[in-house]
């Protein structure tokens, strides 16, 4: 699945439709045991969590050049608005027809074509290029600032590993492997509102999804590509938990998931024996087959134990 996601880009849609022909037949959830975690075993929810949640800084990260983006945008904004008679004089300045969005900040088109024209800039555009410059450099740095806070706040995911017997995920997520690993089947469902269920791709650099936001502006249609496709790209060094991600974009004060239903509950190999007792409890009031898990007798491995309940 990693080679060919590498080859054909990270569009999350595209990658929705190959991922159920790559789709494992098992997903894992590792959890500690504690009083919130319990409540959703109980009420048969999973939490989804903000970006920031996460223990890994660069998740969910949108990498783009915040210049190029910045300056793009300043430039769409700035001719939308200008006054008709100013905008026919930076055009008469730069030499243009039509200003070009993409040629950089407009007061650095005033400043290189003065030059390039007059070998220095005329006294018509210096004061033309302090005001633009002025506005922008204001514009600029809250466009940055507010577009990452609005990210930060409008996803939401929920992760899921393929792998049962992977011990570094017993110690991360399970509290050392004194928690519990749920399993569920491979989902038939439609996710819920309009979320999108997608493996990880780990890759050595991020993903640079400059022109997926510039192509979104003016009216922010195609920018939710890049903010999934970023929460499913994450550094190599995260392989090992082959994670599959349920990400959806609002902001929802419900945070509950119910589009999963578990399978089985497997115990952690160094569950204290209250915690034994009381998740024992829970699968029987809810039908919910437990398993331990046990340390291997001839490999550092974690393998499936007797069943419970």
């Amino acid at each position: 699945m990693q080679s060919v996601v590498r080859k054909e880009g990270v569009d999350p849609f595209l990658l929705e439709k190959m991922s159920n022909h790559y789709m494992p037949k098992k997903f894992y959830r590792y959890r500690s045991f504690n009083e919130n975690n319990k409540d959703a075993l109980l009420l048969g929810y999973e939490w989804m969590s903000y970006p920031d949640e996460y223990n890994d800084p660069f998740d969910a990260r949108l990498f783009y050049s915040h210049q190029d983006f910045s300056d793009y945008v300043f430039n769409g904004v700035f001719v939308s608005r200008a006054n008709p008679r100013i905008l026919k004089l930076i055009r008469k300045l730069i030499g243009v027809k039509d200003i070009d969005l993409g040629a950089g900040r407009i007061d650095r088109q005033l400043e290189v074509a003065s030059k390039r024209k007059h070998g220095k800039v005329v006294s018509a555009a210096k004061d033309m290029i302090r005001d633009v410059g002025s506005m922008a450099r204001d514009f600029s740095g809250n466009l940055v600032r507010e577009l990452d806070e609005r990210v930060r706040r409008s996803s939401l995911i929920c992760s899921f590993s393929t792998s049962l017997s992977n011990e570094l995920m017993w110690a991360h997520y399970s509290d050392s492997h004194k928690g519990y690993c749920l399993e569920y089947g491979c989902p038939e469902i439609i996710p819920e509102n309009g979320g999108l269920f997608l493996p990880v791709v780990y890759r050595e650099e991020p993903l640079d999804v400059t022109k997926a936001m510039k192509d979104s502006f003016p009216d922010g249609k195609g920018a939710g590509n890049a903010v999934i496709a970023s929460a499913i790209v994450k550094s190599s060094k995260w392989e090992y938990e082959d994670e599959w991600r349920y990400c959806v974009l609002c902001q929802e004060e419900n945070r509950h998931l119910r589009a999963f239903e578990p399978q089985r509950l497997l115990l952690g190999c160094k569950a204290q024996k209250n915690v034994r007792n009381e998740l024992a409890e829970i699968c029987r009031d809810k039908g919910l087959p437990m398993y331990q898990m046990q340390r291997s007798s001839t490999s550092f491995s974690i393998v499936e134990g007797e069943r419970i309940v």
